[in-house]
């Protein structure tokens, strides 16, 4: 009671003082478990979140069985969440994980989408979206799986995914949620699908004017092969020609050559001739000598 007074006062020091020295003097720790719980309250309302985080930790751990439990982690979540400690979203986990039935675990899937959005406003997509699609798959019915599944489409989308995000839209513009998260929810299914339908035809026209471009080439192609199959003919053609040339210019060769030749071999038989002769007739004159009249 003198802790719920304090803290009403604002006197969160002394509150503070007295419920911190009720769990070292061993108090009954129900009563030290809700002091404790009280004093976090407070410091959570006057904006000290990093100090209601301790004093709601405090309180589970005096009684973590106890009427003030659930409460207390779901505080130690909002407070986490408050001061900014990555640790907040764990915090709902283990208030629907440790206390299921209580009326406090029906804030879980509430925790784990403001831990997401402040995600989402830090542009931290992907990790907001592994929340959103936590909520969907493990709070499907709460009030806030709608609210998840509408910024798990504004999450995909941020990330370039819109084919996925017009499905949830589409399914979030179905259910059974606030009229205008319903009504903008149908409005951006419809957008997307939309520009997915203009992009399809783009691109159905970009590849059809591919197609037509590959069929241009390919006659291109074609006319340019043909005409090199004949620049090819022609040449083929000459080659032949001037093979027959070469030919007919080594025949000629050959056959002068061979008419050299043989005036040559006549010549040397000539010479032959007329040495034989000559050596004959100084044979001839050896033997009979020619009388001069001497």
């Amino acid at each position: 009671a003198l802790v719920g007074i304090y803290a009403r006062r604002g006197e969160l020091a002394r509150a503070q003082a007295v419920a911190t020295g009720l769990r070292k003097h061993g108090a009954d720790k129900q009563a030290t478990a809700l002091s404790l719980y009280y004093v976090a309250q407070a410091l959570r309302k006057a904006e000290r979140p990093a100090e209601a985080a301790e004093m709601f930790s405090q309180a589970l751990e005096v009684h973590p069985t106890g009427p003030t439990a659930p409460p207390a982690q779901a505080g130690l979540g909002w407070s986490r969440l408050d001061a900014g400690d990555p640790e907040a979203a764990e915090a709902f986990r283990t208030l629907a994980r440790k206390y299921p039935q209580s009326q406090a675990a029906s804030q879980t899937p509430w925790g784990l989408l403001a831990v997401a959005e402040k995600l989402y406003a830090r542009e931290q997509y992907a990790a907001a979206q592994a929340l959103y699609e936590e909520i969907l798959a493990g709070f499907s019915t709460s009030e806030a799986a709608p609210k998840a599944q509408y910024k798990l489409g504004w999450a995909l989308v941020r990330q370039g995914r819109t084919e996925e995000a017009v499905g949830h839209f589409s399914q979030v513009a179905r259910a059974d949620t606030e009229p205008a998260i319903k009504a903008d929810a149908a409005r951006q299914a419809a957008r997307l699908a939309n520009a997915q339908a203009e992009a399809q035809a783009a691109e159905s026209a970009a590849l059809a004017q591919q197609a037509a471009d590959l069929a241009q080439q390919q006659i291109q192609m074609q006319q340019q092969q043909a005409v090199w199959e004949a620049v090819l003919r022609m040449q083929a053609q000459f080659d032949a020609a001037e093979d027959a040339r070469q030919a007919e210019w080594e025949v000629d060769r050959l056959r002068r050559h061979q008419e050299r030749m043989e005036g040559i071999e006549r010549h040397q038989a000539e010479l032959q001739q007329e040495r034989e002769r000559a050596r004959i007739l100084r044979e001839l004159m050896k033997r009979d000598p020619p009388d001069f009249g001497l």
